[in-house]
Formats: C-alpha cells, sequence, structure tokens
C-alpha cells in the first residue's frame, strides 16, 4: 500500500518509444510500457503484490543546449499510469537536465514526480524526487553511472533516501 515500508522486487517494465521529430538540437516522441508488480518480503507474504500491473503512457520532449560553453541537455516526460485491478491511475512527470564538463563524463539531475488521486485504501498520494548523478564513458557505446536520490516532498509517501547504479549500452 503506498506511504508503507516495503522491502521486496521492484517493478519491471518494457516499453516502446516511436519518435515523432528529430533533428541535431531536439526529439520528440511516445512512449507506452507495460510494468509487473513487485513482490513483497515483508508482511504481505513472498510472492504477494502490492500494486498491480500497469500500462505507462507518455510523450517526451528534448532539446540540445549549451550553458558556460559546456555542451548539455533537458528533457521533459509526462504521461499517465493505468493499473489493473481497480486501483487508481498516476500522473507521472519527469525533468532530466545534463551537462557534458569533460568528454567522457555527464553530470545529469533528474527529478521524478507522481499523482494520484486515489480513494479508499490507496488514498491521495503524491511525491517528488531528486536524483544527482554521474555518468562516465568507459568505451564508446559503455557507460557506468553512480548516484543518489532523495525524496524532497510528498503526501501520504513514504520518505526514500539512497544509491543508485546503473550501467549503459547505447545501441
Amino acid at each position: 500500500m503506498p506511504g508503507q515500508s516495503y522491502t521486496g522486487l521492484g517493478e519491471s517494465e518494457i516499453a516502446a518509444r516511436v519518435g515523432l521529430y528529430h533533428t541535431d538540437a531536439a526529439v520528440l516522441s511516445v512512449q507506452a510500457g507495460l510494468r509487473s508488480p513487485g513482490a513483497s518480503f515483508d508482511s504481505l507474504g513472498p510472492l504477494d503484490v502490492r500494486r498491480a500491473g500497469s500500462l505507462d503512457v507518455r510523450g517526451l520532449a528534448g532539446h540540445n543546449c549549451v550553458v558556460a560553453g559546456i555542451e548539455g541537455f533537458a528533457e521533459v516526460q509526462a504521461g499517465y499510469r493505468f493499473y489493473a485491478g481497480n486501483q487508481p491511475g498516476e500522473w507521472r512527470f519527469d525533468l532530466t537536465a545534463g551537462l557534458r564538463p569533460l568528454p567522457r563524463l555527464l553530470v545529469m539531475l533528474q527529478s521524478f514526480t507522481s499523482i494520484s488521486f486515489g480513494t479508499s485504501q490507496f488514498g491521495h498520494v503524491s511525491w517528488t524526487k531528486l536524483q544527482p548523478s554521474l555518468v562516465y564513458d568507459i568505451a564508446q557505446q559503455w557507460s557506468v553511472q553512480i548516484g543518489g536520490f532523495i525524496t524532497v516532498a510528498g503526501i501520504n509517501a513514504g520518505r526514500e533516501l539512497g544509491p543508485t547504479a546503473g550501467v549503459w549500452y547505447r545501441f
């Protein structure tokens, strides 16, 4: 349930994105994705889920920029996540900005916001998280990411603080 402690497997997603417009400086696209529910290791039991599976539909707009002589980019994503099982949906707003102070280093700041106007057991839930990170290119197609995330605002939502890491492959 939203606003309660949760220990377990996170959700998994598979998505497809379709480009609508693309230049060297800007991009516009739409995306749809299916998300599996996450299983809890706590009070729900090892195979019980806390949220139903969902369909996420969103639009994305991005633009390259130069800030103080440093190449960078900004993007905004907005969409809606439809949940199965009569669970309330969520409006989603994601912002990302990145600067490349060195040819192999990307400094990135991301903001993730979710707003749900549910009733009954799910109620009104909203939160905003910030995720600063560094992405280092170890090869032409491979990069590693390290950073952290923190919940900076929320209503009926848990506060999160922790590290994040990733491996990127460009194709």
